[in-house]
């Protein structure tokens, strides 16, 4: 049987992606936490080390120093991850950037969007608190599409699907959504 490299192991002599970073266990944050030291690591079934050296590039929704003073987060880990950091405000707390995310999906899906499209779709969904960010809206966009049989004409703004997670977490309407 072939061997699987590990992604530390297919990091070595580039970049390594972590998204979510928060929410590694301890014991894995330990782990990365030597090989962002001296970059060995010991692979699963191995008796040996073997070494990796890699950029990191790490994503968190959470405040790494919170997490860290909570006992959550290695102190070590996160001085180690210290450098330059890009805070990327949620979506909510952005919609003036609505109208040109939803330019861009439609783009990306290869359709031409009228204005109007583009206008009503901003108002209906600036509504929202997106909890999942640009993601969450571009999936939501993505089932309207599919529900529209990919028609441009045919889309309904009320037809968006509605989950749990678009609304404020302590807002939530009582049996207003259509999707779990």
């Amino acid at each position: 049987s072939q061997d699987a490299a590990g992604f530390i192991a297919m990091a070595n002599g580039g970049i390594l992606f972590l998204d979510e970073v928060h929410t590694l266990d301890l014991s894995t944050q330990q782990r990365l936490l030597r090989v962002l030291n001296d970059g060995s690591y010991q692979r699963v079934g191995c008796d040996r080390y073997q070494t990796s050296q890699f950029q990191l590039v790490c994503a968190s929704t959470k405040d790494l120093d919170d997490s860290s003073g909570q006992g959550d987060f290695l102190i070590d880990l996160r001085m180690r991850l210290m450098g330059f950091e890009v805070k990327l405000p949620a979506l909510r707390d952005r919609l003036d950037e609505m109208p040109d995310l939803i330019r861009y999906f439609f783009k990306s899906e290869n359709l031409d969007a009228k204005e109007t499209l583009i206008q009503e779709l901003n108002a209906y969904c600036s509504s929202f608190y997106w909890q999942g960010n640009i993601r969450q809206l571009f999936r939501s966009l993505k089932v309207l599409l599919a529900l529209c049989k990919g028609n441009l004409a045919q889309i309904d703004c009320s037809k968006l699907p509605i989950y749990k997670s678009m609304y404020r977490p302590d807002a939530m309407p009582a049996n207003e959504f259509r999707q779990e």
